[in-house]
This record gives C-alpha cells, structure tokens and sequence, in this order.
C-alpha cells in the first residue's frame, strides 16, 4: 500500500507533535497545582482505567503498558492517600479488585471539571480528534493484549 503525504496529513502531524507536549503539561499542572491532589501523570492514568469492581492490578498494568510490579507500587501509594481501595473477591482468595473511592472519583474528574468550560460541540470535537489519535497510537504502540474500556468512555 503506497502511502501519499498530503498537506492535510503533514500540517495535522505536526500540530499532534506540538499539541502532546502541551497536553501533557495541562494534565500533570492540573494535579500539580492542587496541593489537595498532587498526583502523577501514571497515578492519574491509573485512576482513568478503574472503574467498577472488577478492576485487577493486571488490568491497570496492561492499560499502563508497565508490570505488575509497577502497579502494585502505584496502587500502594493510591491506597494510602484514601483514591483507592482494594477489594477480595468473595469467590476467588487469590484473587483481589482495585476500587476507586469518594475521593478518587473526585480526583479523576477533576481535569473533566476543566474541560466543563467548553461548550459541546468544542467538547465532541476534542473527544472525536482524540480518538483519532488513539488509533493512530494504537498502530505504532501495539498492546500486550486489549485495554479495559470503561462504559460510556469508549462506547
């Protein structure tokens, strides 16, 4: 499949280059400069992926991209700011779901709270444009196997 570089495609490529950054910054200066708050950009990407409670830390970690290991850590220090729970199952011991708590509901809504400030049209363009990125991420960052998708978040 030959592929042709339009001046749509270079000028959209170069504006998702210069937008991530400052995407990026938005997210961590809106948990930063809430000294309530203060989590890090995985700890607030661990906090989108919670949902429900069915939620594993092997779940987290494949929407993460990172170990196991890893999210034990971050849902350790989660757990111990009161953003998370964790939860036995009652049909399986070995088996234990990660909950969101009042207060980590709060904390994952917050940049939502931000986007408030648009009007719908603004915000269904944003969610349509990222989704497009996602796709176009997925293609160059393949998964260790399919993400958890929250209801209403990707349906």
């Amino acid at each position: 499949m030959v592929v042709s570089i339009t001046e749509n495609t270079r000028s959209a490529a170069e504006l998702a280059i210069r937008v991530t950054p400052q995407l990026s910054r938005w997210i961590q200066l809106q948990m930063t400069n809430d000294e309530e708050h203060d989590l890090s950009m995985r700890q607030l990407s661990a906090l989108q992926f919670i949902d429900g409670t069915e939620t594993t830390l092997g779940d987290v970690a494949r929407n993460l991209n990172v170990t196991p290991a890893v999210v034990t850590g971050l849902i350790d220090r989660l757990e111990r700011r009161g953003y998370v729970r964790r939860v036995a199952s009652v049909f399986d011991r070995r088996r234990v779901y990660i909950e969101l708590t009042t207060a980590g509901e709060d904390v994952r809504d917050h940049a939502a709270d931000q986007l408030a400030k648009l009007s719908d049209e603004e915000v269904a363009s944003l969610e349509e444009g990222l989704r497009v990125m996602e796709k176009v991420m997925a293609s160059v960052e393949p998964r260790r196997s399919k993400p958890v998708i929250k209801p209403g978040y990707g349906s």
